[in-house]
């Protein structure tokens, strides 16, 4: 009988200005048995003098369940490690 895997569905996603508030978050998560995707990004906001600059955010989505981890995943990891 073959397993029939269903992706986990992102319940919401919070941007954040600081890697502290995302580690938080983290944190949470974790604490709930949630899972959840984090990256980093950069958008283009405008100064109050009008100049535009790059600004750093942290993305967290947080999914209803952990991701499950396939086996090519975890012998692609191995294989990273042993390369080390």
């Amino acid at each position: 009988m073959t397993e029939v895997y269903e992706e986990p569905t992102r319940i919401v996603t919070h941007y954040f200005d600081n890697l502290a508030d995302a580690v938080e978050a983290l944190e949470a998560t974790e604490r709930l048995s949630l899972g959840v995707r984090l990256h980093n990004r950069t958008t283009p906001e405008t100064e109050p003098d009008g100049t535009e600059v790059l600004a750093e955010e942290w993305v967290v989505e947080v999914y209803d369940a952990p991701p499950i981890e396939s086996e090519d995943d975890s012998e692609d990891d191995e294989e990273s490690s042993d390369d080390e």
